[in-house]
């Protein structure tokens, strides 16, 4: 299967929204925008960042699907979004307020 722009440009903004999901939850009070310019996403976080693009991509045109049969073949999705089961591998940091 050959990769097109299209598709590097799919992956990419579900990149970005994955990175995003771990960062908010890394990050639970910060302001985003200065998060991302000093830190980023921490290495150890990058796998769990595919994992999650890889799932979005998965579910691309049935997003709030909750069951679906069909010829023996059973869907369901946790949620619409990011699945809180991932996200539970995110440890937040959270300072002194």
């Amino acid at each position: 299967m050959a990769i097109t722009n299209q598709s590097e440009e799919i992956v990419s903004v579900y990149l970005e929204e994955s990175k995003q999901a771990i960062l908010n939850r890394l990050y639970p009070f910060a302001d985003m925008e200065n998060v991302i310019e000093c830190k980023g996403l921490p290495k150890r976080y990058e796998p769990l960042c595919v994992r999650l693009t890889v799932y979005l991509i998965n579910k691309r045109g049935v997003e709030g699907q909750l069951l679906h049969m069909e010829n023996g073949i059973h869907r369901h999705y946790e949620s619409a979004d990011v699945p809180e089961s991932m996200l539970s591998e995110v440890t937040p940091y959270v300072g002194i307020l």
